[in-house]
């Protein structure tokens, strides 16, 4: 099985190529990136390559999510092998409370991960040193360091099938005293509402996400108000309807996809302004599955938020996340290269590592030197 080479420590044996790997609750992607050789890291723009990535869902009947990570890695592994680009580390971003120690506490959306030591155990795996980060930090990381100007205060939100958040506050990332801020996805919008996977009722990420567009889709057709066709994973009234569905039929204009997916941009607005009122950010960025379809709701989203009269002095930016879909997994590397697991750092070239606030967060600028 593909490793860390034995002279990991040596610097002429020292790999630009670390790993990223983006654990959600029905994919897991992970993508090589090439940093330079160089230790430039202070200056502006740092170029890096996405060489390798690989996109596999979660199996849906997973009991853990483990055994699809680790042969998902293992596959990267093998194709960089043949090349003889071996990486000298690891990231990893995985939605949920993940504390100071890299420890996922609880991830309502991630199958078999609570109290879960995956850096320790991809280490095991794989050979490879490995740093473990709430997937939404990653991508303020991410972002953060594509972004030019550099924001002084950055807020990026996931949107897949909950709801993550990452903040970075002049230059450094934002963990709380536990390592657990920013969980926008379980502020409670509507008291008594809709029962959430972490045991309470009505947090935002049940009615501004993936499952909450498919849960009003099935709501519109078993009240007899779906005039579109009925979905093919719909066969009866009341049936599932995939989210992917809903948003293919609002692409072709479909009256009642598109009262879905504008429902879901007032939840998403109406979340946002809280987040602006509390933290003031200069910019937002979104990631995550339905980030790749803004183009149908951001505007709308853009507007509700500018309509709203007590944000009238607040000037923030929003935008999809750079490097759409990739941004986790390459903010989950550039975590691992600032914990120092790409430079064969002795300290930490076994186990696991987690991080600490106050890392100050380095630019980087996009290659397109991509393959799948």
């Amino acid at each position: 099985m593909p490793g860390l080479p034995e002279d990991c420590n040596d610097p002429a044996m020292t790999s630009t190529v670390t790993l990223g790997v983006d654990i959600g609750g029905t994919k897991v992607l992970v993508a090589a990136v090439r940093f330079p050789a160089s230790e430039g890291s202070e200056v502006e723009g740092i170029p890096l390559e996405v060489i390798r990535t690989l996109k596999r869902p979660v199996r849906a009947d997973v009991v853990e999510v483990t055994d699809d990570v680790t042969a998902a890695v293992r596959e990267v592994l093998a194709l960089l092998e043949s090349t003889g680009e071996l990486p000298a580390g690891m990231g990893i971003g995985v939605a949920g409370l993940v504390d100071r120690s890299g420890v996922v506490r609880r991830s309502p959306n991630v199958a078999g991960v609570d109290g879960r030591d995956l850096g320790e155990l991809l280490h095991e795996a794989t050979g490879l040193p490995t740093v473990v980060a709430n997937d939404a930090n990653c991508v303020a990381v991410a972002a953060q360091s594509a972004l030019h100007p550099t924001p002084g205060h950055l807020l990026a939100l996931t949107f897949g099938t909950g709801i993550g958040g990452g903040l970075i506050s002049s230059g450094e990332l934002q963990l709380g005293d536990s390592g657990y801020a920013l969980e926008p996805g379980h502020m409670v919008v509507v008291p008594g509402g809709v029962p959430c996977g972490c045991g309470q009722r009505g947090c935002w990420e049940r009615y501004a996400s993936g499952p909450a567009i498919s849960r009003a889709a099935e709501n519109m057709l078993s009240e007899g108000l779906w005039t579109a066709p009925t979905p093919s994973s719909a066969p009866a009234p009341g049936g599932p309807i995939s989210s992917e569905e809903v948003i293919a039929l609002a692409r072709q204009g479909d009256e009642s996809a598109l009262a879905v997916v504008g429902d879901f941009a007032e939840w998403m607005s109406f979340g946002l302004a809280n987040l602006i009122q509390v933290l003031d950010p200069g910019r937002i960025v979104i990631s995550g599955g339905l980030a790749q379809e803004a183009d149908l709701f951001l505007d709308d989203v853009v507007k509700k938020v500018g309509d709203n009269p007590q944000l009238a002095d607040h000037h923030v930016e929003i935008s999809v996340a750079p490097w759409g879909s990739n941004a986790g997994a390459i903010g989950a590397a550039l975590l691992a290269r600032s914990a120092g697991l790409s430079t064969g750092s002795a300290g930490l070239s076994t186990g696991s590592a987690g991080l600490s606030t106050g890392s100050a967060v380095e630019t980087a600028s996009p290659a397109t030197n991509e393959r799948g």
